[in-house]
This record gives C-alpha cells, sequence and structure tokens, in this order.
C-alpha cells in the first residue's frame, strides 16, 4: 500500500503500469476467498465442483486493451420464467436479475475469486483512517444516451439510492455514504458515515447500478431503462417478450459480441423448459433442477456461484417460536443432505451458516454439529414444554422447490408425533404476509452471503431494524452488537473475531434455519457459450456468444 499528502493509501489495481496488486486488506480477502474456492471442502463436495460454473466463463476484460478480433452477431433466445418487474435495478429483485448487469454497470467488478477489477472506475483509494475513497472514473464511458458517466453522474446515482422511494434494495448500501464530494469531471470522494472496511467498501462500488440522470425517476423506469452497460433496451412487451440489443457506446472494446439478447417470458418453468426442449429456445436461465432430466442430453449446463442460500425463517414474536429452544430444535428437524439429494438433485451443497465459501465469515465446522436429529429434537421441543404441536408454514407457489422442501420437514415432523401445514400462496400475498410478520414459518431465499458479511443485514430477515422475523423489529442484541463490531473491525485480527460472534448469534437465536445454497441453473444448446453469472448470481451476456 501507498499513499500521498492528501491521506488517501492507493489500491493498485490490474492495469495499473506497476501492476501492484491491491491494499492490504484486499489481499487478505482474496487469499481468504480464493482458497475457500480453490480446493477446501464443504459437505464433502470440492469446491471447484461444487461451485465450478462461473469460475470456468467469466471475462475479467475490464480494462482499455486493443479491440479484440472477436466475431459478432446473432440473436440469443432465452427463456425465463418471471417477467421484470420495473427497470429500476435498485429494485434486486430476482426478476430483475436477467438484466441488471447487461443494461446497466457498476464502479467495479469482481473476479471469481473476489478480487476488484476496474469497470467504470479506472482506479480507487482509501484514506489512511478509512472514512474516505477517492474513485478515479473511465474517462469516455457514456451512457446509453450519449451523456457521460461523469462524478455528477454518480452522485446523483448515490442521492437516487440513498431515498427510501427509490432506492428500494440499496437504500442502505447507499446510506453507507455520508456524503459525495466532486473533485472534478472524472474524480469523486466518498465520504463513509463511520470508518469502513476496505472489502466493504469495494462491496459498495460493486452493489450499486449506475443509471444515466436523464432516467432518475421511478416513473421514468417503470418502461424505460437507460444505462452505460453492453446492452441497452430493445423493447419490453410484459408477460411476453423483453429483448435487450448491443450497446454501440458500450466503451469495452470487442464487447458485447451479440447483436441480441431475446428472453421470452413464460408462466412457469415447466412450459419454459419444455420448449427449450422442443428447440424453440437456445437457452435457459434459472432453470429449476427437477426439470433438468427433460433437457437434451448434449445441452449444456452452467451453475451459478451459489450466491444465495435456501432457508426458513421462524417468526420469534409467535408461539412456539418466542422460545429460543424451539427454534433451535428446528436446526435438527431439516433435513439438509435430504433436500439437496431429493429436491435440488445434487445441484447445491447443505449449510447450516448463511456465508459462501468465499466469505471471511463461513465455517462449515458446524454442519456436523446441527445435523439432521430427530430424536434429538424431540426433546428439544419437549423441554420447551412442546408434545405436540401443528405449525403453519407460508410457502410461494412460483417457487415449487420450497414447497418440496416443506413436504419433506413435515413428513420428518409427523415420524416425532408433530405436523406441519403447508399453506400456498401467490408471491404478492406471500411476501406482503412476511412484512406484515403474519407468518410462523416462511420458507424462502437470501443473498449477500458471499461479499462482506454485514451485507447480509441488507436481507429483511438480518436486518437491524423493521425486521419481520421479531415482534418489535429489532433482532437480538447479540446479533446486532456483533454486526456493529464487524462494521468498524478494520483488521483481520477484528474482522475474525467479530465474524465468529455473529455466527454464534446466528446459531443461538436460530431465527433463520439456512438450508443449501441457491446455485442458479443456465442451460443452453452446445452453440451457446460465454455466459456468466455474477457473485450476485445476475446473469450476464458481456461476453456470450454464439457458434
Amino acid at each position: 500500500m501507498t499513499s500521498d499528502d492528501t491521506g488517501f493509501a492507493e489500491d493498485r489495481l490490474p492495469g495499473d503500469q506497476d501492476r501492484d496488486m491491491l491494499a492490504k486488506e484486499v489481499d487478505r480477502r482474496t487469499v481468504l476467498r480464493g482458497a475457500a474456492l480453490g480446493g477446501l471442502a464443504l459437505g464433502g463436495l470440492p469446491l471447484l465442483r461444487a461451485f465450478s460454473g462461473a469460475t470456468i466463463l467469466r471475462s475479467t476484460a475490464s480494462v482499455d486493451v486493443p479491440a479484440k478480433r472477436a466475431l459478432k452477431g446473432g440473436n440469443l433466445n432465452i427463456g425465463v420464467a418471471e417477467d421484470v418487474v420495473s427497470f429500476n435495478p435498485n429494485n434486486d429483485l430476482f426478476n430483475n436479475y436477467i438484466y441488471n448487469r447487461n443494461i446497466y454497470d457498476a464502479l467495479i467488478d469482481y473476479t471469481p475469486s473476489l478480487t476488484p477489477i476496474p469497470n467504470l472506475a479506472t482506479s480507487w483509494k482509501i484514506s489512511r483512517d478509512h472514512t474516505a475513497l477517492r474513485v478515479n472514473l473511465r474517462p469516455k464511458a457514456v451512457f446509453q444516451d450519449g451523456s457521460p458517466v461523469d462524478a455528477r453522474a454518480i452522485a446523483d446515482n448515490i442521492a437516487f439510492a440513498a431515498n427510501t422511494t427509490t432506492g428500494f434494495s440499496n437504500v442502505s448500501i447507499a446510506g453507507l455514504i455520508k456524503h459525495v464530494q466532486i473533485v472534478d469531471r472524472e474524480t469523486l470522494v466518498f465520504r463513509f458515515v463511520e470508518a469502513t472496511p476496505m472489502a466493504k467498501a469495494t462491496d459498495v462500488m460493486q452493489s450499486l447500478p449506475i443509471i444515466s440522470p436523464r432516467s432518475l425517476s421511478n416513473s421514468a423506469l417503470t418502461n424505460k431503462a437507460d444505462g452505460s452497460g453492453p446492452f441497452s433496451l430493445s423493447s419490453w412487451t410484459p408477460g411476453n417478450q423483453l429483448v435487450l440489443k448491443r450497446n454501440p457506446r458500450f466503451w469495452d472494446p470487442g464487447f458485447p459480441q451479440l447483436d441480441s439478447a431475446v428472453f421470452h417470458i413464460f408462466s412457469d418453468a415447466q412450459s419454459m423448459v419444455a420448449a427449450l426442449s422442443a428447440g424453440e429456445l437456445q437457452a435457459a436461465t434459472y432453470v429449476p433442477p427437477n426439470l433438468l432430466p427433460s433437457v437434451p442430453r448434449n445441452y449444456k449446463i452452467l451453475k451459478g456461484p451459489g450466491s444465495l442460500t435456501y432457508d426458513f425463517h421462524l417468526n420469534a414474536a409467535k408461539p412456539p417460536f418466542t422460545h429460543e429452544l424451539v427454534r433451535q430444535a428446528m436446526q435438527l428437524v431439516v433435513d439438509r443432505e435430504a433436500i439437496v439429494r431429493d429436491v435440488l438433485f445434487g445441484h447445491s451443497v447443505a449449510t447450516v451458516l448463511p456465508w459462501g465459501p468465499g466469505s471471511p465469515a463461513y465455517d462449515p465446522s458446524v454442519n456436523a454439529k446441527y445435523a439432521f436429529n430427530l430424536g434429538k429434537a424431540k426433546a428439544m421441543f419437549e423441554a420447551a414444554g412442546l408434545s405436540s404441536y401443528t405449525f403453519t408454514a407460508n410457502c410461494p407457489s412460483s417457487y415449487p422447490e420450497l414447497i418440496s422442501m416443506a413436504e419433506i420437514v413435515k413428513a420428518d415432523l409427523n415420524k416425532i408425533g408433530f405436523d406441519l401445514t403447508i399453506n400456498t400462496m401467490a408471491i404478492q400475498p406471500w411476501a406482503a404476509a412476511y412484512y406484515a410478520g403474519e407468518f410462523q414459518i416462511l420458507p424462502s431465499f437470501d443473498g449477500f452471503v458471499g461479499k462482506y458479511p454485514t451485507f447480509i443485514t441488507l436481507n429483511s430477515g438480518y436486518r437491524m431494524a423493521s425486521n419481520p422475523t421479531w415482534g418489535n423489529g429489532a433482532p437480538p442484541a447479540p446479533w446486532v452488537a456483533a454486526v456493529s463490531a464487524a462494521d468498524r473491525a478494520l483488521n483481520s485480527v477484528r474482522q475474525k473475531s467479530a465474524f465468529a460472534a455473529m455466527n454464534r448469534a446466528l446459531l443461538n437465536q436460530a431465527w433463520i434455519i439456512n438450508i443449501a445454497y441457491r446455485e442458479s441453473l443456465f442451460v443452453s444448446s452446445p452453440a451457446v457459450s460465454g455466459v456468466v453469472y455474477s457473485v450476485d448470481d445476475v446473469l450476464e451476456l458481456k461476453t456470450a456468444k454464439l457458434s
């Protein structure tokens, strides 16, 4: 790490003259995450096998390089079983993952081992006290409307994302920045609310999509989009088709290689996979594992990195989950290995904690301690005064695998004299009941499991306020204290201690029962290559091509 008289310590980046890779804290993060992805075991499986998809096709062409002479052309027809909600990329619903990083760029990107690399930002420096980050922008990047991606545009985007009516999922991320100082057209400084670990600072830069200032309103983004990514929005017919076309203004020479990507929107995954198998599509994204047997044998399957975890949320404000012993017993009721085998068809790995294998909070040693054990679970129920009971689980109908998981738990509960009523609901009332705290058990999945660990609080069940799993909105004090300590920890020793405390709080309080990683599946004909799932399981088509 080098410093200058401005108080900033520079992270030298791939493409810098001396190629002195990254600051010490980023190196620490890279080593932890890279080692985890490189050959440790999770649940008995080598990680490169369990999380291999994104490491094969990922492109790191994010710096200015001579134009590549790759063939361009072709229209890729992709099936998807959910329609987009809007074109505000801050609304980080799973539905919007098909366009998010295809239309919009962020300041930086990550390699598969989660090393930060340039994107709209070419370099950045952290201040010596970790309260500020200077960002240098790519000088020739423009939005699809032709306006420049300059410091003012970035500052406007931070304000837009921090606004509770427009920032949606990214309000908390943008809220980490207290003030944006514009130095000049290509330079700005983020002033953080408090001293911020470098790994968290790069997560902020990678998480926030950048929108043209001309489109910064919810109404403008209802049915139009304007970013600086490799594709632009050509047309959208709700419930039918979304068409993205190559962005001729894209800053990265030689990309994208496709002329267009046409998303055909299906009402259900079965119809989508049937069309894929019949040759009406060249690919389908986010394919449920149970439908893979109907796909032609010569088709390719790309696995995402497992950036989300399936889980059961327990309402700690409603009996019997007001008793922590009952919540802890639920850890032992869930047969994670059976769910991976029979519901996810082996396309996952069981996990008790939410962290991905690249996370510095990752600890697979607890998996054995909290393994499936109905006898012990029954004893714990009885110790809490519960000899028989019928639980209720709200399951969203649009995710049949969650219903199947609940059915396995129901069958196992029956073996020890308990039962589970499965209440299947449409996604809108399911979500409304959850946010209102009107549920007992809620099967779902959560993200941000591979980033700086405190980013997991962006998920509703983990957040520090207005948490729907706790009647007063506030999670347990040990969780709040551990998260706060991790946010203040600026060196690896303090971070390790704080992450361990976060894990203890999760296991002792047991309001979220993690089950397995949610691996996204992209299925395509042999002619399709270069498709990527990002570290957040967002679909990226920048390097996609047709042979």
